[in-house]
């Protein structure tokens, strides 16, 4: 129950049907005192009720805004997850999986699918990724590192939209592949600096690249791993 209400209302009340009920004791007047105390009891029982259904409906109206915020956050980790499997790990063709697990013999809603691509990624993806990541090309970097510069300004508008809604664990969660996010797209300043000195040295670019490929795959295997963990809290 509101506090305001129980102060303003229900208290005042109770307290007035007491001493309704007290002076009933001591002086009738012709059932006065107690038809007032029955008056006032009626109207704390009417204002208990009609408070119950306005927070049910008001808790049920929240778990809507919850689930909606929860599936929001699935699709997004999922779009994220989805590019960087397919762009690090290219020889593993997440479709074929599919097939191979009968998914798409029937339809399945968000969750189980989040499912399926948590288990691929755990499976296929993370335990090789520092060796997938060592045979990318420049142009591969290139094209993952703008597409992870897209979900960083993507997340500016979820936090923009659910802000005060999320959890507390859900913003932490949120928080730190915001800052997976940005430590990736910095390769991009990276790239152009080893472009420049490649060109001077006559070192090939991708030589230069290998020096920083274990950075990359931390930054990446952190970023899969925070994304896992914020959908996985998201059920």
């Amino acid at each position: 129950m509101d506090i305001h209400i129980f102060k303003k209302l229900i208290l005042p009340l109770s307290l007035l049907t007491i001493l309704s009920l007290f002076i009933n004791h001591f002086l009738s007047y012709y059932g006065f005192f107690i038809n007032l105390s029955t008056e006032l009891i009626s109207i704390i029982i009417t204002i208990l009720y009609v408070d119950y259904i306005i927070k049910k409906r008001e808790s049920e109206n929240w778990n809507l805004v919850e689930k909606r915020i929860s599936e929001e956050l699935k699709r997004f980790t999922n779009m994220i997850i989805s590019s960087t499997n397919s762009f690090i790990a290219k020889d593993l063709d997440f479709s074929k999986y599919l097939i191979e697990i009968k998914y798409l013999d029937e339809p399945h809603d968000i969750d189980y699918f989040s499912k399926v691509l948590i288990d691929f990624t755990e499976t296929f993806i993370l335990p090789t990724i520092s060796e997938k990541i060592n045979i990318l090309t420049i142009d591969d970097f290139k094209i993952i590192i703008n597409k992870y510069n897209d979900y960083y300004k993507d997340l500016d508008r979820l936090f923009t939209l659910f802000d005060s809604k999320l959890t507390s664990l859900q913003y932490e969660q949120l928080l730190l592949v915001q800052v997976n996010l940005r430590e990736l797209t910095s390769f991009n300043f990276l790239l152009t600096a080893i472009a420049s000195t490649s060109e001077k040295s006559g070192i090939s670019l991708s030589e230069m690249m290998q020096a920083h490929n274990i950075t990359f795959s931390k930054y990446v295997e952190n970023l899969l791993n925070n994304c896992i963990k914020l959908k996985k809290n998201c059920n």
